[in-house]
């Protein structure tokens, strides 16, 4: 039984890093082991790195948990931590100056965070009311951004999606606001005499 205790060992699939996996391990630790080539060393990945896969990869939840032998309070408990962690990395590689891996640190917590796929991470993260299920069935009918949805008529996000209106209003609404909030504000000129 793990001790409560966890370490986090770089270079684990092979010399001195492996020895202090195995070391660790043995002495019941939680062990997070990175490397370029994990898999190659003959680490199983743990359950919580499967229930996170399969919460980014839009299982459905009621699927993680039976196939995981876990609860919702396990699922949101562990993506929660998991999305924190990567926020964290993502603030070192900021600080090491690392620009591209703050970007993928950022992104991925951020699927954690919401549980999507990358092609419905800006609906998910960004429109108020779209969670997982909705951002996806906007995907399956061909709208993937918040502009698509604003720009769409409600009924036809309605025929499309199987919606109701009265979830699409509201969620359009945001989608408008979103759109005002970041396009450029007009500023007024003035003369000067």
């Amino acid at each position: 039984m793990a001790n409560g205790k966890t370490v986090i060992v770089t270079g684990a699939s092979q010399g001195i890093g492996a020895v202090i996996v195995r070391a660790f391990l043995e002495r019941s630790y939680n062990v997070v082991a990175t490397s370029r080539s994990i898999l190659k060393a003959g680490y199983v990945p743990s359950a919580n790195l499967a229930l996170v896969e399969a919460w980014i990869g839009e299982a459905p939840t009621d699927e993680i948990v039976a196939k995981l032998h876990t609860s919702l309070g396990d699922v949101n408990a562990i993506t929660t931590a998991v999305a924190r962690n990567l926020g964290i990395a993502a603030s070192f590689a900021e600080f090491f100056n690392r620009p591209s891996v703050t970007h993928e640190m950022q992104i991925l917590s951020l699927r954690v965070r919401h549980g999507v796929k990358e092609d419905v991470l800006d609906l998910a993260a960004r429109v108020p009311g779209v969670g997982r299920v909705r951002a996806r069935s906007f995907a399956r009918a061909g709208f993937f951004s918040p502009k698509s949805i604003a720009e769409a008529g409600v009924e036809e996000l309605t025929l499309k999606t199987g919606m109701f209106p009265g979830v699409l209003e509201p969620i359009q609404a945001a989608c408008l606001g979103i759109l005002e909030n970041s396009s450029p504000k007009k500023t007024e000129q003035r003369t000067v005499p």
